[in-house]
């Protein structure tokens, strides 16, 4: 039990150093660019495997939308997925 709780400290100190790091910086570090109305058109034919909950179920690029880097992309979805995290700790 002692050893579940020193994790979570860890992890939360982890999280709370990477947040303050990132804080202003974040677009410098995890956005590659923004889409222009050219590429934001060929997004739109290609098939969204999964839809983002802030679109309101309306898969649609527009222009000048953010490109996330894919480093910072996994590393969110690791971060903010428990599953994920079970996963590693108990192979």
């Amino acid at each position: 039990m002692t050893f579940l709780k020193h994790a979570l400290i860890i992890l939360v100190v982890v999280w709370v150093s990477i947040s303050f790091y990132i804080g202003g910086k974040f677009d410098e570090i995890c956005i590659e660019g923004r889409l222009s109305s050219e590429q934001a058109h060929v997004v739109n034919l290609l098939h969204w495997g999964r839809c983002p909950t802030y679109r309101d179920g309306e898969c649609v690029a527009e222009a000048n939308d953010r490109v996330l880097v894919g480093e910072c992309s996994e590393f969110f979805k690791t971060l903010w997925s428990p599953s994920k995290w079970a996963r590693i700790w108990w192979r």
